[in-house]
């Protein structure tokens, strides 16, 4: 009878762990309801998040920069990017605040970190070079310029940029080169009239 009455206490036993759901699924239903119901987010899930240009954050971001109100928009723009480190349009953002504010090191630091975070990196021109011929870095802008045509070769606006900059480095025929190579492209550009004509006659 003991022996009997011990199957039988332990068939119960399996019985009842059996009839128990295992921890995992426990675990899971309770992550659903954090998240799918209680909608509570979890640590390392804000940041896989997309980002959404049109929520309140990017939004207010976004209005003070058309308002021109840069010095209020780099506080909130910089602590949105904490959570979204690699986002193109977030670091343009700042980009554009720092020329605003004639911050020319920090645009051109923003702007190369787009370049190297976007898919159309053309965005960041003309403002690159730009930026480095504000800080007088003449050779950073015009490699800046090289990069700019590399990014769009059939950009007359880049061809002409390019050739204005090796025009004041006194690189005349690679000037007029790319000026023609604009023409081409775009023989209207009142741009090419003005600069064309004058660096070919004084090429003959």
């Amino acid at each position: 009878m003991t022996q009997f009455n011990t199957r039988i206490q332990s068939a119960d036993s399996v019985s009842t762990v059996s009839s128990r759901p295992p921890a995992a699924i426990i675990v899971a239903l309770f992550l659903a309801y954090l998240i799918f119901v209680a909608r509570i987010p979890l640590p390392g899930l804000r940041r896989h998040s997309a980002f959404d240009p049109l929520a309140a954050r990017p939004h207010a971001v976004e209005s003070l920069i058309v308002a021109k109100e840069y010095a209020a928009a780099l506080p909130l723009a910089l602590e949105l990017r904490r959570s979204f480190p690699d986002e193109p349009q977030l670091i343009y953002w700042i980009a554009v605040i720092q020329r605003g504010l004639h911050d020319w090191s920090a645009e051109a630091q923003a702007l190369e970190e787009y370049v190297r975070a976007s898919a159309t990196p053309e965005e960041a021109c003309p403002a690159l070079p730009e930026a480095y011929s504000h800080l007088g870095a003449a050779s950073e802008a015009l490699t800046a310029y090289e990069r700019c045509l590399q990014f769009d070769p059939s950009d007359p606006d880049r061809l002409i940029d390019l050739a204005i900059a090796y025009e004041r480095s006194e690189r005349v025929r690679e000037a007029i080169a790319l000026y023609r190579r604009a023409a081409a492209l775009d023989p209207f550009n009142p741009v090419l009239a003005s600069r064309l004509s004058p660096l070919s006659e004084g090429t003959r």
